[in-house]
């Protein structure tokens, strides 16, 4: 439901005498309560162009004595239904003029309103009308217990919008009691009926639409017929004498045949040649048509008096024929222009309303790509045959049989369509502004802003937000999924390398192991002792310690001697593995070397790729040197044995 329009602006009070001098001066500076029924085109007493007029013209029409009979009785049957009201409501009641400024929402003249009663805090107006058969089947319940059985929403809409705008005049006001009442000439009550009506959010928004939209149309309004013209009537040739012929045997004695004929054919060709476009033209038309009938019987009397004679008679008679002729074609063609002219002019008046409806439209067209970064490929307002607007400009002036009430019709419908489209179009531009401004860092979520600029706005605002949050919480499961993966990776990858470490402590281990026995082996050699310890100090030394050998009656013992007193040798490589031991043999052939050999060197296995035995490429120099001093020990170990 809409959010119910107000304004901070204070009502002003206004001490008028209600339909005096001064309270009709004051009206025509103000939006009235009593026309804005007119206004949005439901008063069935007064369009929507004559309140444009009186209110440019700066007066009312003539009331005539029977419609202020009327008003009269209308303002006699409220003081006696201002008691009524009063029981019912429980407190005195008291007419007042209040006006308000509305320039808050777009409305520059100040709305106004002749209040016909309201309770001395204003939280309460009153109204009252004359009960006629259409009030009292719109509140079928009668009586004081009616006032809450009736529902006022049944009303016709002009009472309502009157209701609506004392609303917006007074601002304090809460509810409003409805009266409709009847009384007998001796001041005893008929009937009487009531309801209670609350503001309306979705009328108020209409009436305030209206207004604007209605001031728009009064800054441009041009005018083009005064109120209250009186109807049309055609004009015929009665300037013409009655055409005559006295005629004797065989002489014309007196005629005016000849001059009647040039008059008439005169007045003829000045209606044929005058284009018809208002009522009165068509009126003048018609009448021509219905003179032209007359006028041939006429003719045919006075032809049949002249046929009783003989002689010139007959030039006479031929003349009438000829003028017969003229009167029937003219009347044909009177009637059969009329009737085209009055659809092609009721055509005309259409298209000139729908043109301006669709000029209209272009112009908010126009205000809404002027929002947009970069023009739409397919308008954004709709046609106006869509729903929101739905322009119906042949209902409207269907059964219409004055142009003045064509016009009328068509221009209060052109009104309707100017704010139903305001309307939309406003609602598309503050739609288009959430979207630019909520979702400025989010555009990629909004490819469908054709779609839900139709929403609500505060739904819209709603669904931005809501999408906004998804989008942030589904990159945020990503972004927390992505960390999840990269810890894994990152603890797998941390295994990998300590299983690795564990590897390569199990080869170191398994080295030293075979070191050993590989110095056992040797040392059980003839006078090998020596040599062989030299050569394993030698060749075993690492940058944390390096493998000492003792010979013992039970055998070697393989003992670590840290790096703190002993000089290593090399320095460990830290290159990746990918020197394969086929590699390494190729570079020493024919010398063939096993992964126990090279341990043996001091160069243990550092990884295994699909069964190969890697190394480092830069151990490799150190390899071919830890073999050259080996091969230089077994030398000297095959001399001492020799020479024993």
């Amino acid at each position: 439901m809409k959010t119910l329009l107000t304004v901070k602006a204070q009502a002003v009070q206004h001490t008028l005498q209600q339909g005096s001098r001064a309270w009709h001066q004051h009206r025509f500076g103000c939006n009235n309560a009593s026309d804005a029924a007119a206004m949005m085109g439901d008063d069935p007493h007064r369009s929507r162009n004559d309140l444009l007029h009186s209110m440019y013209v700066g007066f009312s029409p003539d009331v005539s004595s029977f419609k202020q009979g009327i008003y009269d009785k209308g303002h006699l049957f409220e003081e006696h239904g201002r008691t009524l009201a009063e029981a019912l409501m429980g407190e005195d009641l008291y007419p007042l003029v209040l006006s308000r400024d509305w320039s808050q929402h777009g409305i520059r003249r100040p709305i106004s309103a002749s209040l016909d009663g309201s309770t001395i805090a204003r939280k309460r107006n009153w109204e009252h009308k004359q009960l006629n058969a259409e009030l009292a089947a719109a509140l079928p319940y009668p009586g004081e217990a009616g006032a809450h059985l009736n529902n006022a929403a049944d009303l016709p809409a002009r009472y309502l919008e009157q209701m609506e705008q004392q609303f917006m005049a007074n601002g304090e006001a809460e509810e409003c009691l409805f009266t409709a009442s009847a009384w007998n000439p001796d001041g005893t009550l008929k009937d009487a009926r009531h309801c209670w009506y609350k503001p309306d959010p979705e009328l108020r928004a209409r009436l305030v639409a209206g207004w604007i939209q209605w001031e728009h149309d009064y800054a441009a309004y041009t005018p083009v017929e005064v109120i209250e013209k009186p109807a049309a009537v055609g004009r015929r040739p009665d300037q013409l004498p009655a055409i005559f012929a006295q005629a004797t045997g065989q002489l014309v004695l007196e005629s005016n045949i000849k001059e009647w004929e040039e008059a008439a054919l005169a007045f003829i060709k000045s209606v044929r040649e005058h284009k018809l476009e208002t009522d009165q033209d068509f009126e003048d038309a018609d009448a021509a048509a219905k003179w032209c009938e007359t006028s041939k019987l006429a003719l045919q009397g006075v032809r049949a008096q002249l046929m009783s004679a003989t002689g010139d008679v007959n030039t006479a008679v031929g003349t009438l024929e000829r003028i017969e002729q003229e009167l029937d074609k003219t009347r044909i063609a009177f009637t059969n222009a009329i009737k085209a002219r009055k659809e092609t002019r009721k055509t005309e008046l259409i298209e000139l309303a729908k043109g301006k409806a669709v000029e209209w439209v272009r112009g908010i067209e126009q205000k809404l790509v002027a929002m947009l970064d970069q023009p739409p490929a397919q308008p954004l307002m709709p046609e106006l045959s869509h729903a929101r607007i739905e322009a119906n400009w042949g209902k409207c002036v269907f059964n219409k049989k004055s142009f003045k009430n064509m016009q009328d019709a068509l221009d209060q419908e052109l009104a309707r369509v100017k704010i139903a489209s305001s309307a939309l179009g406003d609602l598309f531009a503050a739609n288009i502004n959430v979207i630019k401004v909520d979702a400025k860092e989010h555009k990629a979520l909004f490819a469908d802003w054709r779609t839900l600029i139709w929403k609500d706005t505060e739904d819209l605002r709603n669904t931005v937000r809501l999408r906004v949050a998804d989008h942030k919480a589904e990159q945020e499961r990503i972004l927390r999924e992505a960390e999840e993966k990269r810890q894994r990776e990152e603890a797998a990858r941390l295994q990998r390398e300590q299983d690795a470490r564990d590897a390569e402590a199990q080869a170191a281990q398994r080295h030293q192991q075979e070191v050993a026995h590989a110095v056992q082996h040797l040392a059980s050699l003839p006078g090998a002792q020596a040599a062989t310890e030299a050569a394993m100090r030698d060749q075993l030394g690492t940058g944390t310690g390096m493998t000492s050998t003792t010979m013992t009656p039970q055998g070697p013992v393989v003992q670590h001697v840290p790096a703190a007193n002993v000089q290593p040798i090399r320095q460990p490589a830290r290159g990746p593995a990918t020197l394969k031991l086929g590699e390494i043999n190729a570079r020493v052939s024919p010398i063939q070397l096993t992964a126990e050999g090279l341990i043996v060197l001091g160069f243990p296995v550092v990884s295994t790729e699909k069964g190969a035995k890697l190394y480092r490429e830069e151990d490799f120099p150190a390899m071919v040197e830890a073999l050259q001093r080996h091969c230089g020990k077994v030398l000297a170990l095959a001399l001492q044995g020799a020479a024993a």
